[in-house]
Order: structure tokens, then C-alpha cells, then sequence
């Protein structure tokens, strides 16, 4: 999903790149042609492209990012420098929590029907989380001869998320009536100590409530003179920071599921998967965000300007 993602956004900047300075030959610029007392309006497309990590309150894990991005349309409303836009869209995030050592316990018994106590020491552990969200952004901002800065709310909502986790572990055995612990044993399949893992667990999720920040410039702009329409390129940094915890806890969580029949193979749970009690985890993005707008002008008698959006006299 992501190399589809990536080729798309791709193609979308090559034909936004392409088309804005065609439609400038039979124009001119929206920024030398418009007057301040007129409002535009603006339908819009962007993609937003970038490193996406979470802040945690976790403890014995360390989190890392991983490229992340955004695709998406709206509607923006432009008066007098003042900006106001709403959009929807889907949201693709991409990071990874590296676990420290750990160890677990299982009571059981051995094939001969002696009680024992099983030990789970997992070496190493990484959790790689992804999750698709739809996104609401609303934002308002202002902007001043190309360059523009705006600010605001979005709310995202889960749509899927899974949590791939790999590691490896040492296994042995404690045998109360010998009071020893029983490990790298070649006769007995039980007993060898170490082992790989990898699997796949769901996470659950809460929807999301982030402030976001986007600042840059119209890179390209062009109004027609063959249409009533203009055309915006916008370039910037985008900025995101979660202001909720978007993992919800799991009442039956446990952090080792271990087979009943082979207690030798076991799967640690993600520690999302694991966690039975409300902790912090709060994402955030830093990238690029590229926006193609088309839209026309609106003048106070409440009629399009037909053949040229330029302010005439």
C-alpha cells in the first residue's frame, strides 16, 4: 500500500508540475491579477508526504518512525489575505516500538504429566504498527504575496490497523521436585533455548483529535484567460501532533500466548495488543504537503467574471 501510495503522490506533483505553467501561457498571475476586495473560491487536492513517529508514555520501549502521508480533497474560501478551508481524506501511518528485554511465566506440565513452571525471556521484540484513518481537517490561515501560514483542528477516524511483532526468545523449564531449571536440552524438543517469532495481532483504536500547521508559498499560479478559472500550486511544511491517546487498552490482553500442546512455541503480543491499562500514545508528522487548487473569483454583485479573473475597471 505504501509503494502505491508513493507512486501516486508522484505522479500527482509531475502532473500538477506540468499543468500549472501550460494554463499561465494564455493567462497571468493570480497573484498580480487579483484585487483584495474579492473572495474565491477553491476546490482542492493535496497529498502530504513525511516522517510520522509516536510520543508514548510507555516504559521499557523505545518508539522509531517510518515514512507516513496523506491523500486528500476540499473546499478553501479565500478573502482579503484570510483563508478558510475543510477537507477529507485518508491518512497512512507507518512506525515501530523496539521492546526491552522482558520475561514471562506459564505454569504447566511436562509431557510425562510433572508439573513445571515454563520461562519466556524474549531477547528482542519490535512491533511495526500501521493504520489507515479518514481525516476531517479544517483550517484557517492567511496569506500575503504567495507565502501563506494556517492553523487548525482535524479529527481522524480508524478505519484499520495491525501490528506485525518479531523477536526471538530463550525457553526453559524449572522442575520444582529437582529445583533446577532445565534449558538447551538436545534430547528433548522441549527444551532447546531459543527460538524466532513473527506475527500479526490487531490493535484497538480511538478516533483522533490533532492540531495541525502548514506554512509555504504558491509555488505556481495562473489565472485564465480562456475560462473563468484560476489555478493554485501550493507548496509547504506540514506539522501534525496528536492531542489524545489513539490506543485503547484491551480488557483480555495478555502479552504471551503460548500453545497449550507444544508449550515451547509461544507469540508475544504487541505491546498495543498487551496493554490492559490507559497509556499515552500520541502520533505526529513532519513533511511536505503539495496542494492543487482550482477555483474562480466571486465579485460583489454575486456573478462570475467571465474570461478573466483580473480585477477590471
Amino acid at each position: 500500500m505504501n509503494s502505491r501510495f508513493s507512486k501516486l503522490f508522484c505522479l500527482g506533483c509531475l502532473m500538477a508540475l506540468i499543468w500549472a505553467p501550460m494554463t499561465d501561457v494564455y493567462g497571468q498571475s493570480f497573484h498580480r491579477s487579483r484585487s483584495r476586495g474579492e473572495n474565491y473560491h477553491f476546490g482542492f487536492v493535496y497529498g502530504s508526504v513525511g516522517y510520522n513517529s509516536l510520543q508514548t508514555s510507555l516504559t521499557n520501549v523505545v518508539p522509531s518512525g517510518a515514512v507516513g502521508g496523506s491523500l486528500g480533497a476540499g473546499y478553501e474560501f479565500r478573502y482579503k489575505g484570510l483563508w478558510v478551508s475543510l477537507g477529507i481524506g485518508a491518512q497512512f501511518h507507518r512506525s515501530a516500538l523496539t521492546l526491552n528485554e522482558y520475561s514471562e511465566t506459564r505454569e504447566g506440565f511436562d509431557t510425562q504429566g510433572k508439573g513445571v513452571t515454563f520461562h519466556y525471556d524474549i531477547l528482542s521484540q519490535k512491533d511495526k504498527n500501521e493504520w489507515t484513518m479518514v481525516d476531517i481537517p479544517l483550517m484557517v490561515g492567511y496569506y500575503i504575496k504567495g507565502f501563506y501560514v494556517g492553523v487548525g483542528p482535524k479529527l481522524s477516524l480508524p478505519v484499520k490497523a495491525s501490528v506485525v511483532s518479531e523477536g526471538k526468545y530463550d525457553f526453559s523449564a524449572y522442575y520444582p521436585m529437582y529445583n533446577t531449571i532445565f534449558h538447551d536440552m538436545p534430547g528433548a524438543p522441549y527444551y532447546y533455548t531459543q527460538y524466532e517469532f513473527k506475527g500479526a495481532s490487531e490493535i484497538i483504536m480511538n478516533p483522533l483529535a490533532s492540531i495541525c500547521v502548514e506554512l509555504g508559498y504558491d509555488v505556481l499560479s495562473s489565472v485564465g484567460m480562456r475560462s473563468s478559472l484560476c489555478t493554485l500550486l501550493k507548496i509547504g511544511g506540514y506539522f501534525e501532533y496528536g492531542l489524545n491517546s489513539v490506543v485503547r487498552p484491551s480488557s483480555t490482553a495478555m502479552y504471551l500466548n503460548v500453545d497449550p500442546k507444544q508449550a515451547h512455541l509461544a507469540q508475544p503480543t504487541a505491546y498495543f495488543g498487551g496493554m490492559t491499562e490507559p497509556k499515552r500514545v500520541v502520533p505526529f508528522f513532519a513533511g511536505v504537503k503539495i496542494t492543487l487548487m482550482l477555483g474562480g473569483s466571486r465579485y460583489g454583485g454575486g456573478t462570475y467574471h467571465k474570461g478573466c479573473m483580473c480585477y477590471q475597471q
